[in-house]
């Protein structure tokens, strides 16, 4: 079930950048996402997200 781009903004707010997906999940995982976002977190590619728009950027193209 995808949560889309808002659900994952909400959570991923105060995220510090740059970050990997590994810090987004963990970040997530402490705000309480839900499963679904936190399942669309770990669909993006591995690598280092240097702002909150890159990170929306793949969330988009999911």
């Amino acid at each position: 079930m995808q949560m889309g781009v808002d659900p994952a903004q909400r959570v991923l707010k105060d995220t510090e950048y740059p970050a990997e997906k590994r810090d987004l999940v963990k970040h997530a995982k402490m705000y309480n996402a839900s499963e679904g976002v936190l399942e669309d977190i770990r669909r993006l590619p591995d690598k280092v997200y240097t702002s909150a728009s890159g990170v929306n950027k793949e969330l988009e193209n999911k």
